[in-house]
């Protein structure tokens, strides 16, 4: 799991790594599942507005083929950093534990999109942390599962961040 402004930077650290990726079915995300095959990487298409329910079973039926699901939880339209329950469903019925990913880089451009989409620019320093792993158990509270998950990639981030900026991760500011 990656915040949804920050997965631009995680092609080129996963490239070739049998990672399928959820891409919305927006115009925006036609170009970076165009991008995915590029970098050994597949694309599922589909979010929490269209395709969401098709796309977890295609992610599901990856899985057990031996992929890594990658998906942005706040994607694909927000709220920033906010955990949809998508992630949290694909992780109950897979039984794969969802790894918080959080990145930063010193030298960006910031899109004026709804997340505010960090793409990163040459000759930068970046750094990428993992947070605790979230596993999603059959009698999970899905609310308190999303909480996690959203304190573990905050916190992932936050790691990221005073790496390469000396100063905490603050989501307000994005």
């Amino acid at each position: 799991a990656v915040w949804h402004n920050q997965q631009l930077f995680l092609l080129y650290p996963y490239r070739g790594q049998k990672i399928c990726a959820l891409i919305s079915l927006s115009d925006d995300g036609e170009y970076i599942a165009r991008c995915l095959p590029k970098f050994g990487m597949k694309a599922v298409r589909g979010s929490t507005t269209r395709g969401g329910v098709r796309a977890l079973i295609k992610l599901k039926n990856i899985a057990e083929a031996g992929y890594h699901p990658m998906l942005t939880p706040d994607g694909p339209r927000g709220p920033i950093y906010k955990v949809q329950h998508g992630i949290l469903f694909l992780a109950l019925k897979t039984g794969l534990p969802i790894i918080p990913v959080g990145t930063a880089l010193s030298h960006k451009i910031k899109v004026g999109s709804w997340d505010k989409m960090r793409v990163p620019l040459p000759f930068g320093k970046t750094a990428l942390t993992y947070g605790k792993a979230v596993y999603v158990k059959s009698d999970a509270d899905m609310d308190t599962a999303a909480q996690e998950l959203e304190k573990q990639l905050n916190w992932a981030t936050d790691q990221s961040e005073r790496f390469i900026n000396h100063r905490p991760f603050d989501s307000t500011r994005a």
